[in-house]
């Protein structure tokens, strides 16, 4: 369940809410990707009006925690979890989501221990992508730590 503040809703952050859902709707009907199960509930939490969004439960936890808590996977793991990864991008990709914020934060498992991606806040879509190449792209999205070479230094990535 992630939880929005009414209050901090301004225009471009509610079409960043709406993007976000619009990404979520897109990618949805596959193992590898959180699905979306309610889009925007209204409700109050600590007496404040906010808005929730309610999808897949991820009871294992993020790939960030796992690993501090576990240390590194054995191979077979590690690749047996990459492989989900990748299943589950090239999903997205084929439904024209981009997710741009691969990072171990926003990896979960759910009670299974299958891969579920998470947070697609900073998602670019393109409609016409299916059966394409990415289109490409040039704003600075992500995490910096986790940026590929080319996105922080500005140039045209896909």
């Amino acid at each position: 369940m992630k939880f929005i503040k009414q209050s901090n809703l301004n225009g471009s952050a509610m079409a960043s809410v709406r993007k976000e859902l619009d990404c979520l709707i897109k990618s949805a009907g596959h193992l590898n990707v959180t699905n979306l199960r309610q889009d925007l509930l209204e409700g109050s939490f600590a007496n404040e009006p906010q808005y929730g969004i309610a999808m897949d439960l991820c009871a294992g936890g993020d790939l960030f925690d796992v690993i501090a808590a576990n240390g590194k996977f054995p191979e077979p793991a590690a690749r047996f979890f990459f492989t989900q990864i990748l299943d589950g991008l090239e999903h997205c990709h084929a439904k024209g989501v981009f997710h741009r914020d691969i990072k171990p934060e926003n990896i979960m498992f759910d009670a299974q221990y299958n891969i579920k991606l998470a947070d697609f806040g900073l998602s670019a879509t393109d409609d016409s992508s299916a059966d394409k190449a990415a289109p490409n792209m040039f704003d600075r999205a992500g995490t910096p730590a986790y940026m590929a070479p080319e996105v922080l230094g500005k140039r045209a990535y896909n």
